[in-house]
């Protein structure tokens, strides 16, 4: 009955230190699994089961429970740690929505030219200056073009004129010509009939 009750105790607490071996081992592997290695070397094996002194168990034990109390602290510690980054994370993204509003008004503000009391789009005040500006171009070239075509005009009248001119004087020199011509032999024709004795 004592070597069954020795046995029933030995294999609970065997199991139970197996258990919290398996869950400590992922937080501290070398310091608690080292224990328990050390344990297992130096104690006797009897069939199936460990003879382990209850003392060596019961610093086991304790060891095992300062180690679960530590990592639980960090674990608290960590949470606690956790929830001021979640805090700062959501205090960081309102502000990153307040400067994204900020920058998207102010690139609209910037977008945004008043151009004789109209307000504008920079893209609409863009191609408002540029067909403006070819407004006026095409203006320039179609006033250059009036201006050379007046001027081929007046040039070509000039040279109609002077050729006119020059045709009109020599029409005078010849009318001037035949008008002399005509006195001399209207002049002539009265001496002749003064001379015959006629009077005109």
């Amino acid at each position: 009955m004592i070597k069954n009750l020795f046995q029933n105790h030995t294999a609970k607490l065997l199991a139970a230190f197996l258990i919290a071996i398996s869950f400590i081992s992922q937080a501290q592997p070398k310091d608690i699994k080292g224990a328990f290695d050390e344990i297992m070397k130096e104690h006797a094996t009897w069939e199936i089961y460990k003879v382990v002194p209850v003392t060596k168990l019961e610093g086991f034990g304790k060891a095992l429970g300062d180690t679960i109390a530590t990592k639980e602290r960090t674990i608290s510690s960590l949470r606690t740690e956790v929830k001021e980054l979640n805090v700062l994370l959501d205090s960081t993204n309102v502000t990153v929505a307040s400067l994204r509003t900020n920058l998207n008004s102010s690139e609209a503000l910037n977008d945004q030219i008043i151009f004789m009391g109209v307000e504008f789009t920079k893209i609409a005040y863009n191609v408002l200056v540029w067909t403006i500006v070819l407004a006026l171009v095409g203006l320039l070239a179609f006033t250059y073009y009036l201006f050379k075509r007046s001027h081929v005009i007046t040039r070509s009248a000039r040279k109609e004129l002077e050729e006119v001119k020059l045709k009109l004087d020599v029409q005078k020199e010849k009318a001037r010509e035949r008008e002399v011509k005509i006195k001399r032999e209207l002049q002539t024709a009265m001496n002749k009939l003064h001379d015959n004795g006629i009077q005109v």
